[in-house]
């Protein structure tokens, strides 16, 4: 897939789990800014969230992702 197809899209991305964190990497390469939602806040992740320092993301966990689709693109 072209990365003109998610360059600077919102893409929001619900569960940080590993494929949470594979998704919000790929997309992030594509060009994409993810926004990483789970109902967790990150320090119930035990740092298993800190590979995606490096990644430009927005962070909004702890939050119902229904209300975070405004804003998103996908």
């Amino acid at each position: 897939m072209s990365k003109l197809v998610w360059k600077d899209k919102r893409v929001l991305v619900v569960g940080m789990a590993r494929s949470g964190v594979a998704a919000a990497k790929a997309l992030a390469a594509q060009g994409a800014l993810p926004v990483l939602s789970d109902s967790k806040p990150r320090d119930q992740f035990n740092g298993k969230l800190d590979e995606l320092d490096a990644v430009p993301c927005e962070w909004r966990l702890a939050e119902p992702p229904e209300s975070l689709l405004n804003g998103c693109d996908a």
